[in-house]
């Protein structure tokens, strides 16, 4: 069965909010699993943009991975999501100096693009958004068992 995970509008308001605004950085928290020392498994589980005006959005994976939400705060977002296990850990990496990321800096976000649900178009999909800075946009998608997805996104 696959349950349909849409935006609220407490995620399209902060989303919103941050239209027009450049982006400084931008980086990754990396959700890590140690448990079988012979296959470490690492997902992206946010994706943190931090604005010229030190604001940042963070597009993140809700807490059953099955959708993707917004916030403003990384603290907001890995409360409980620390494990007492060593073996499992989260870590923020560096994303901005990658290819997919590094010519974004310094453009504004424009607006986003969002799926609307076809049986209910008052609603929006939370299983990916795009990202449109000035002349170019990301692609972010939801994957139930490897995170957060990125990509470049054309039309």
């Amino acid at each position: 069965m696959n349950i349909k995970k849409h935006w609220t509008k407490t995620d399209l308001t902060t989303l919103y909010a941050f239209y027009n605004n450049k982006v400084q950085h931008i980086d990754c928290i990396i959700w890590q699993n140690q448990i079988d020392p012979q296959q470490t498994i690492e997902i992206i589980d946010a994706l943190v943009i931090t604005f010229e005006n030190t604001k940042q959005l963070i597009i993140a994976t809700d807490s059953s991975g099955t959708g993707l939400y917004s916030c403003t705060s990384v603290d907001e977002h890995i409360t409980g999501l620390q494990s007492p296990d060593p073996r499992i850990r989260l870590f923020k990496a560096r994303a901005d100096k990658t290819q997919l990321w590094q010519s974004v800096l310094n453009k504004s976000l424009l607006s986003i693009g969002l799926s609307k649900d076809p049986d209910d178009i008052s609603l929006y999909l939370s299983d990916g958004i795009i990202l449109n800075f000035e002349n170019e946009s990301r692609e972010l998608r939801m994957h139930p068992l490897d995170g957060i997805l990125l990509d470049y996104y054309e039309a």
